[in-house]
């Protein structure tokens, strides 16, 4: 979901009405989806305090150690680190009171991500991802197939592609690049501006152009958002015989980021067309990940099928 900003202008009465359709400012402070995952994750502490007999302490310092131990049962109990960093995230959005509190908490956390690699979504090539576009291309998914190549070769995120306005797609005179306005995007929220990308790849440049025609009225490319992505993207692994090898949407963000790693080898290029808020987070996208791709082995039937449907991607866009 992207928020709608407030303009300055317009006088009292109608900035008042547009503050008030956005929520309060503590409403604002995160996303719905986050503030959901805060709540889950608190409301799970509380109740595993219930399970242990432990009335919940009325000291900050009492209360750190029992989310600390909240934290060592969820890592005996497997459960992912992401929540547990919901707990205390959770715990400091609902009482700001508590920030530089919980030190033993964030410190518990600390020794859990030093000892347990994150879980890396599994890069596409990008003659797989080609394959998948063909795939859905040749099933008359033109906009998914558009999706699919925005996300391995523009690096959008899912959220980003689905949600593209396609009337915000501007083509050069020349025709050789389009700019996409991606608005208020993830990073974009963080800087304060409106996110844009320019896309030049001959290829996607076809698919854009038609995916504009088909859906001019429409509005966004994937009405459905991420959720119809997973659903159609699943699909299209299905239909490739590749459903069991451990794909996600994200597989192409990461693909596309280690192709272009390969082909420039700087980490400050690959972190601008990425719009990664820093280095050290575009690293974490190639990092392991040219080793990753060289790991996964395909059947020659699997070979056949991807070498056949970017065939028929090529022969369709030409």
């Amino acid at each position: 979901m992207v928020r709608r900003r407030v303009t300055t202008g317009g006088g009292i009465a109608s900035r008042a009405a547009s503050r008030r359709s956005l929520g309060s400012l503590r409403t604002l402070r995160v996303q719905p989806r986050t503030r959901a995952r805060y709540t889950a994750a608190v409301d799970s502490f509380f109740e595993d305090l219930a399970q242990q007999g432990i009335a919940l302490p009325r000291r900050s310092a009492s209360l750190d150690e029992e989310v600390a131990e909240h934290l060592d049962r969820l890592w005996l109990g497997g459960i992912s680190r992401s929540y547990a960093g919901d707990v205390i995230s959770g715990l400091q959005f609902f009482v700001p009171g508590l920030k530089g509190n919980l030190r033993g908490a964030w410190a518990a956390l600390s020794v859990w991500q030093r000892h347990e690699e994150p879980e890396r979504a599994l890069p596409f090539t990008d003659d797989t991802a080609e394959a998948l576009a063909g795939t859905a291309l040749a099933s008359g998914q033109l906009r998914l197939a558009t999706c699919v190549l925005l996300g391995q070769v523009a690096l959008l995120r899912p959220a980003e592609f689905c949600g593209l306005d396609l009337g915000g797609v501007v083509f050069s005179r020349d025709g050789l690049r389009a700019v996409l306005n991606l608005g208020w995007t993830k990073g974009g929220q963080r800087k304060g501006v409106r996110e844009g990308v320019t896309v030049t790849d001959t290829l996607l440049l076809v698919l854009l152009r038609l995916a504009v025609e088909e859906a001019k009225h429409c509005g966004r490319l994937l009405p459905g958002g991420p959720a119809e992505f997973q659903r159609l993207f699943t699909g299209l692994l299905r239909r490739l015989g590749l459903g069991l090898i451990g794909f996600t949407p994200y597989s192409l963000r990461r693909g596309g980021a280690t192709s272009i790693m390969a082909r420039c080898g700087d980490v400050n290029v690959l972190t601008e067309i990425g719009r990664w808020g820093n280095v050290a987070t575009a690293r974490l996208y190639v990092d392991g990940a040219a080793q990753q791709r060289t790991e996964i082995r395909f059947s020659a039937a699997q070979l056949r099928g991807i070498a056949a449907a970017r065939r028929q991607l090529f022969v369709m866009t030409a």
